[in-house]
């Protein structure tokens, strides 16, 4: 079983084994690399379900089915998302996690069309950085103490029915996307950011400790059998974490 870690107490060896993971998968340009799953949620495939009760689900299987991805490119079946918790007093402190600061983690290649990225570039002039031969995914982070409070996170774990609590997690999963001033900032090239990974973990992270305080309050029936769109999954199969084959490490608020 694959367990996600705190990026802020992960091993060396389990970072590098992820830097790895992630540096072979941005080699690829088809079908299992890093370009074409960052490319499901916005440019240029656009699946991403957001201001609905797919949200949380949606995501779940798209982190999963790259984790997939990375265990087949890796060889190695251990390598799992980092979780960033945008409410510790470490990032309150320091902001993006320093990991996250180096490459490959840092930035990483815009491989769209140009045609694309004129539009971009157009619409949102700060979403990327086309001066130099390759585009590239930009930061202007905040200062920390304006990332989420515990409070905050609490207010999401305590909401008492499903949509109630999806709501909540998206509201406060937005403004950790706006906090970055940057390419995560805007929806069509925020899973070029290598960073975006780590947010959805810990959004994820927050659904699994709510299902936990949970278990008897689940998704509306009506959404049970909804397809995930880009993955072959429903939103029922990806409900339990560990029949999908991952785990959240301990350190839980819970």
């Amino acid at each position: 079983m694959a367990i996600r870690q705190n990026i802020a107490t992960i091993s060396a060896a389990d970072l590098d084994a992820f830097r790895n993971a992630i540096s072979t998968a941005m080699r690829i340009r088809d079908n299992r690399g890093y370009s074409f799953f960052a490319g499901l949620h916005g440019y240029p495939s656009g699946l991403c379900k957001h201001g609905n009760p797919l949200f949380p689900p949606w995501h779940r299987a798209y982190l999963y089915m790259f984790e997939l991805s990375l265990h087949d490119l890796s060889g190695n079946r251990d390598v799992a998302f980092p979780w960033w918790d945008w409410s510790s007093d470490e990032a309150h402190q320091n902001g993006v996690p320093g990991p996250y600061r180096q490459a490959p983690l840092a930035a990483a290649d815009i491989p769209l069309d140009p045609q694309t990225l004129q539009l971009i570039e157009q619409q949102v002039p700060f979403a990327v950085d086309i001066s130099g031969p390759v585009p590239r995914t930009i930061r202007n982070p905040g200062s920390g103490n304006q990332l989420p409070s515990v409070d905050a996170v609490e207010d999401i774990l305590s909401a008492p029915t499903y949509d109630d609590f999806a709501n909540r997690l998206e509201d406060v999963h937005n403004g950790v996307h706006g906090w970055f001033n940057g390419s995560m900032a805007i929806i069509p090239v925020a899973a070029f950011d290598p960073i975006f990974w780590a947010h959805h973990a810990m959004v994820d992270r927050l659904w699994y400790l709510w299902q936990l305080r949970n278990p008897g309050a689940g998704v509306p029936d009506s959404i049970l059998n909804q397809a995930l769109e880009g993955f072959p999954l429903t939103v029922a199969q990806v409900l339990d974490i560990n029949a999908l084959g991952y785990e959240y490490a301990v350190g839980m608020i819970a």
